[in-house]
């Protein structure tokens, strides 16, 4: 049994390195029977129960039919950093890899165990995360499944270290909303957010590469690439949507397709709190930001609305905003909350140093020089694949000679800041082809422009290089990349949430972040996206409100959109009496031109009644007594009982309490006028008129003034006149005085 053991175990290595990688459940069938691998002891008592045999990595069964169930554990194991020097309350976190037979590199640093020579020296929050505390040389070994790791050497010093400085580099990617569920009619609209970090200025930032990065959506591990953020699924499932961005994946989000329409609860569902771990010295100001997810699938920055739980308020101040202010050493949880949704915690560890610097240099002491010069020929990765590729070719046996190398793609264009890919394809003299794009040693023609490491391409300034890959004294093919100028990446808009009044002007600032990390203002470029429209007008970045209400504004160039910020326009006490005033004035300016209005008219009617005074004097006398009824009418005293001329004459002076007749005298003359057929003079014509005028007055004076500019409005309206003058000369006037006496 021992040397069918011995067999078996033989085939399946040899079986391993001959089929392609796979991950997961599978089964192979060998000379001895069918082998079951990828699978742990725990799933396999569950599917196949208790076995007939069981040896430390092999169990046997034999049922209906005889298998095998094979537990891989890995070939070596590796820590990271290997070399490390760094002063004293400064963090690092250690990776730890596992190399496994079927050239599977996994990370296990959550399943590892560490082990320190002077657990005083240190300060543990987590697995891999450390804090140095006291100078000296340490060593650290990781421990996983029963193997252990090479060492690491670690010196921990008082002294200041020299900085070797690093750009901004992405740590990770997500992807929102949380979870959504939409349905397969709809289109979702994604956004990914990545959590950059800027050692030179000890800075975390969190911002949009929704429209730098490539999208991808699928189920059961088949993907296809989307066309941008815009995704319709048009199948009913559960999906995984992920993006790229320089080489980095971010992490899969779920999202379940519906067939029918699908109606949404009111409220957020989920609160995503980034960035998720971070690093800091005290005495920093930092930043946290929150997004909400709602059930209907929208995204907001909801940083402002937030309150902050902080597990250790000694070590961590919140200043408002998101904006924290570390105070002490030590390791601070931090959970955003908004109603009964709280995000998941985020960790942030606080470290002293008086001289602010976070990138710590890979300065090996002396008694490291052996160890230095192995570590400086491959990293890690390259080490642990390397040894794959010489223990597949222990376990072949094969005599093979590298015929070329290919280069994949041989021509290649990438933006300024951003990281290409390519990859080298190894022939060799029986067919065979190797992937050798981690295992040989790249080459560029300037450095300056960029450099190519494990195919992984960065840029460093525009123009155009060669570059190949030497392995085994083979040399491939020189392939061209083309660096071509910065793309942009994401666009910012500030202030992020204003209100303002409807007389007031707020500036809008629109900044592009670019792929060589470069920040340029584009307020003057983007094209304004207004919803709804109608409530303000942007010019150049000027916000000019029309109305009131609550906007959202985004900003857009190169096919590139912000985020949303929200402008509210408000009313203000002090706006809402300036419009009252201006009411007030126009009806008043409004009441000014109709009064004038009919003044106008009611002189040109007493214009075309004095017309008549020299021409014919019965006709005048007749229409200024039908004028006088008139403003009686407006002042009261209207003919309502249909009486005779003079009994309504004398009627109306009763009522005033006129004693002089004017009234009567002047219905005399206008029966005169109405009734006889002699001639009437232009003295008749002025006798009327003079005690037209006469009666008036009497009338007038019996009104207080109140009142008697109430009525001339009203006259006003109707357009009679009141009053009425004429020039005559000094004989008419001696006659109508005259005849007045008569009468």
């Amino acid at each position: 049994m021992k040397s069918k053991i011995f067999n078996f175990v033989f085939l399946l290595i040899l079986s391993l390195f001959c089929s392609p990688i796979s991950y997961g459940y599978q089964t192979l069938n060998s000379s001895i029977g069918k082998v079951i691998v990828d699978i742990d002891q725990e799933e396999a008592l569950e599917k196949f129960g208790v076995p007939i045999a069981a040896y430390e990595d092999i169990w046997h069964y034999s049922a209906e039919e005889e298998f095998f169930v094979y537990f891989a554990s890995p070939l070596s194991l590796h820590i990271y950093p290997v070399l490390c020097e760094l002063p004293m309350f400064v963090p690092l976190e250690f990776r730890v890899f596992a190399s496994f037979p079927n050239l599977e590199i996994k990370d296990v640093t959550s399943e590892s165990e560490f082990l320190f020579s002077d657990y005083s020296g240190f300060i543990t929050d987590k697995e891999g995360a450390i804090i140095t505390k006291k100078p000296g040389d340490y060593v650290i070994l990781a421990k996983y499944k029963g193997i252990f790791s090479n060492p690491c050497y670690l010196r921990v010093k008082e002294g200041k270290i020299t900085k070797v400085k690093e750009e901004e580099r992405l740590l990770a990617i997500d992807v929102l909303p949380y979870k959504p569920e939409i349905a397969r009619t709809d289109t979702l609209e994604f956004v990914a957010l990545g959590t950059f970090l800027n050692q030179e200025k000890n800075k975390y930032s969190v911002r949009e590469i929704s429209y730098g990065a490539h999208w991808f959506f699928g189920k059961d591990e088949n993907f296809i690439r989307a066309e941008g953020r815009l995704i319709n699924f048009h199948q009913v499932g559960k999906f995984d949507v992920f993006c790229k961005y320089n080489n980095l994946e971010s992490y899969h989000q779920e999202c379940e397709v519906k067939d029918a329409s699908i109606s949404f609860k009111q409220g957020i569902k989920h609160i995503t709190l980034l960035p998720e771990f971070m690093s800091v010295y005290s005495g920093e100001n930092i930043t946290l930001k929150a997004y909400g997810t709602y059930y209907n699938n929208k995204v907001e920055d909801i940083t402002d609305k937030v309150l902050w739980d902080i597990n250790k308020k000694e070590l961590l101040q919140g200043l408002g905003g998101g904006v924290f202010l570390t105070r002490s050493k030590g390791i601070v949880s931090v959970i955003a909350r908004l109603g009964e949704v709280k995000s998941l915690p985020v960790k942030i560890v606080i470290s002293i140093s008086d001289e602010k610097q976070r990138d710590v240099a890979i300065m090996p002491p002396d008694f490291y020089k052996n160890k230095i010069e192995e570590i400086k020929r491959k990293d890690v990765i390259r080490q642990m694949r390397n040894d794959a590729y010489r223990l597949s070719d222990v376990f072949l046996k094969k005599d093979r000679t590298l015929s070329i190398i290919k280069i994949i793609p041989d021509y290649l264009k990438v933006n300024l800041g951003m990281e290409g890919k390519i990859s080298a394809l190894g022939i060799y003299s029986d067919n065979s082809q190797e992937d050798l794009t981690l295992l040989g040693e790249w080459h560029s023609s300037d450095i300056r422009i960029a450099t190519v490491s494990g195919g992984k391409v960065s840029t460093f300034s525009t123009g155009q290089i060669n570059a190949n890959l030497s392995f085994h004294g083979v040399t491939s093919p020189q392939a061209t990349v083309v660096v071509e100028p910065a793309k942009l990446v994401s666009i910012i808009l500030n202030p992020h949430h204003s209100k303002i009044s409807i007389k007031d002007n707020l500036t809008l600032r629109a900044e592009g972040y670019y792929t060589d990390s470069s920040l340029k203002e584009i307020t003057h470029l983007v094209n304004w996206e207004i919803t709804p429209s109608g409530l303000i007008k942007i010019e150049k970045g000027m916000v000019k409100p029309l109305w009131f209400g609550l906007t959202k504004v985004r900003a857009e160039y190169e096919g590139i959109k912000s985020l949303p910020v929200n402008i509210k326009v408000i009313l203000t006490f002090e706006w809402l009496m300036g419009v009252l005033l201006k009411i007030i004035l126009f009806m008043f300016l409004g009441i000014i031109v109709i009064f004038m209005t009919f003044y106008l008219l009611t002189i040109s009617a007493r214009n075309k009644l004095l017309a008549y005074f020299h021409k014919d004097p019965r006709w005048f006398i007749v229409n200024l007594y039908d004028n006088l009824k008139i403003i009686l009418v407006v002042f009261g005293l209207g003919n309502k009982e249909r009486l005779p001329p003079l009994s309504y004459a004398r009627m109306v002076e009763n009522i005033k309490s006129i004693e002089d007749n004017c009234l009567l005298r002047l219905t005399v003359k206008f029966e005169e006028a109405k009734y006889s057929h002699h001639i009437l003079q232009g003295t008749d014509a002025l006798v009327a008129l003079d005690t037209y005028n006469e009666f008036l007055q009497t009338l007038f004076s019996r009104y207080n003034k109140l009142h008697l500019l109430y009525k001339y409005c009203l006259t006003l309206i109707h357009r009679i006149p009141l009053r009425l003058y004429i020039t005559v000369n000094q004989d008419d006037a001696a006659s109508c005085q005259t005849n007045s006496k008569m009468l």
